[in-house]
């Protein structure tokens, strides 16, 4: 019976050593950890912050001492739904955006973000709205589009400067990922597309009505000046034959200024030297003067 109880109380101490050092092992294992080059841990002891732990290997009591890991690399923050905002004119618009920002890295900085602002993505994420309904609201509907990458910039540069002094937090970038305007302007935006798709229909028919009463003024100008030009020709070819006439003339007239025998000598030409077989009682003889052989003057 002895021996059953000390065969009993042999396994229940092999079962305690066991335990107790699984438990050893457990407790060994959580008195060291690492900590990578893009991260930093804030060390406590019983919630207390004791210090500020860089990359490497570290050691830790356990249960006295815990751990809170923070990334000091970019990281981004944005929203899973549309954030809601409003324009100056009243027109509402969806709006996906993403900040992307670096937490600091001085142990003061980090101690200050761990004990005042633990959940500060969900901060932050509060911030980026508030600046992003205020930019918004000081901006006309219709120059959203065409101002987008301003309304970025300004936002941005708003949250550099209250991140910064608010939380010690660098802003890096700041992205307006989507925007869906409501069903009002996307209405009105359709109607004013479709009215200008017509008014340019009518400019171009516009158009192709000038450029076809262009082609008929051409063509009516062209004619005209084919006309115009055929009645200067033909004035011209009048205007030459009177000259040429009225130089014959002129010509003729200074032959004979010239040649007083001249009339005589087309007389002689035209006589044969014959008489005229027939006489009649009324009809002239034909007579040329003639002195020593000569024509008389």
């Amino acid at each position: 019976m002895r021996d059953t109880d000390d065969a009993g109380h042999n396994v229940i101490g092999w079962i305690l050593l066991g335990i107790g050092l699984v438990v050893s092992m457990i407790l060994f294992a959580s008195t060291y950890y690492s900590v990578d080059q893009y991260e930093r841990v804030v060390l406590t002891r019983f919630g207390e912050v004791v210090d500020v732990k860089g990359p490497g290997l570290n050691f830790k009591l356990p249960v006295v001492n815990s751990i809170h890991t923070f990334k000091v690399d970019n990281q981004t923050v944005k929203n899973k739904d549309y954030a809601n905002t409003y324009t100056v004119d009243n027109q509402e618009i969806d709006v996906l955006y993403e900040l992307t920002y670096r937490l600091p890295v001085t142990a003061p900085e980090l101690i200050w973000l761990y004990t005042n602002a633990i959940n500060y993505e969900a901060q932050l994420n509060g911030i980026v709205l508030d600046r992003l309904k205020i930019a918004m609201g000081k901006i006309n509907v219709t120059h959203v589009a065409n101002e987008r990458g301003k309304i970025r910039d300004d936002i941005m540069a708003t949250l550099a400067k209250d991140i910064k002094r608010i939380y010690g937090i660098e802003v890096i970038d700041f992205r307006l990922v989507d925007l869906k305007y409501g069903d009002k302007f996307r209405k009105s935006v359709e109607e004013a597309a479709s009215a200008k798709a017509g008014v340019e229909t009518q400019i171009q028919l516009l158009e192709q009505v000038k450029k076809q009463a262009e082609q008929v003024e051409a063509k009516a100008k062209g004619e005209a000046l084919a006309v115009e030009a055929k009645a200067r020709a033909d004035a011209l070819a009048i205007e030459w034959k009177g000259l040429a006439e009225a130089k014959s003339i002129e010509a003729q007239a200074k032959a004979l200024a010239l040649s007083t025998n001249l009339i005589e000598l087309r007389k002689v030409e035209k006589w044969l030297g014959g008489v005229p077989s027939h006489m009649y009682g009324s009809a002239p003889i034909p007579f040329v003067s003639v002195d020593n052989g000569q024509l008389k003057k």
